[in-house]
């Protein structure tokens, strides 16, 4: 076991410490290390239908979500309106193709917002902190858009439930988990369960 554990780690050293990982080497390595199923874990890996892609197309089991639902997933709008649709109340934002348009939203709410591409794939990098009075002085609205902007509630707390599916309708609560994040609102660390959260929340959340 520890043998077949460092031949694989040793495929993977170069591999997995990039940002945004490449998919393909990462498929490469996992059949270098004769990996029959790849399970890509939790975070943006979890939701990379481009490695789901890749795992699927050489021949690999792929433990993660189906193909298509990885690509909805993707799409952060279409993820908000699913979420209100099913009664949840999610963080106020929307989608801008004009940098201007962006900033004057911003401006107009005068709240800080986290801004990330548009048509973020969870492979690119994270989103960016940003105060209506940085735009006095630097654009967090770089590259050519679109850009997705998501209000930030200073001292929410991050909360999520890890779930393990069957892809047949069963699932099974793992774990809750709360993500701490750093002052740009990318993930820092995660701690599982989470502290603090009363056990009527917990039931909620669960």
């Amino acid at each position: 076991h520890h043998t077949a554990e460092a031949f694989f780690n040793d495929r993977l050293d170069g591999v997995v410490d990039v940002n945004p990982v490449d998919p393909v080497r990462l498929v490469a390595a996992a059949m270098d290390g004769g990996a029959d199923i790849l399970h890509p874990g939790i975070g943006g890996r979890a939701r990379d239908a481009v490695l789901a892609r890749e795992a699927v197309a050489a021949g690999l089991g792929w433990a993660g979500g189906r193909i298509g639902e990885l690509e909805d997933a993707a799409d952060r709008l279409l993820l908000n309106r699913i979420a209100r649709d099913a009664g949840i109340t999610v963080l106020p934002g929307d989608r801008f193709d004009d940098r201007d348009e962006a900033a004057e939203w911003i401006r107009r709410f005068g709240v800080p917002f986290t801004v990330r591409p548009g048509d973020h794939d969870g492979r690119g990098p994270g989103p960016t902190l940003l105060r209506p009075e940085d735009l006095a002085t630097t654009s967090a609205l770089t590259g050519r858009g679109p850009w997705l902007l998501e209000r930030v509630w200073p001292g929410a707390r991050r909360v999520g439930v890890v779930l393990i599916g069957d892809g047949e309708g069963q699932a099974l609560i793992v774990s809750d988990l709360e993500q701490v994040l750093d002052g740009r609102g990318c993930l820092s660390v995660a701690l599982a369960p989470a502290p603090g959260v009363p056990a009527a929340l917990r039931g909620t959340l669960r």
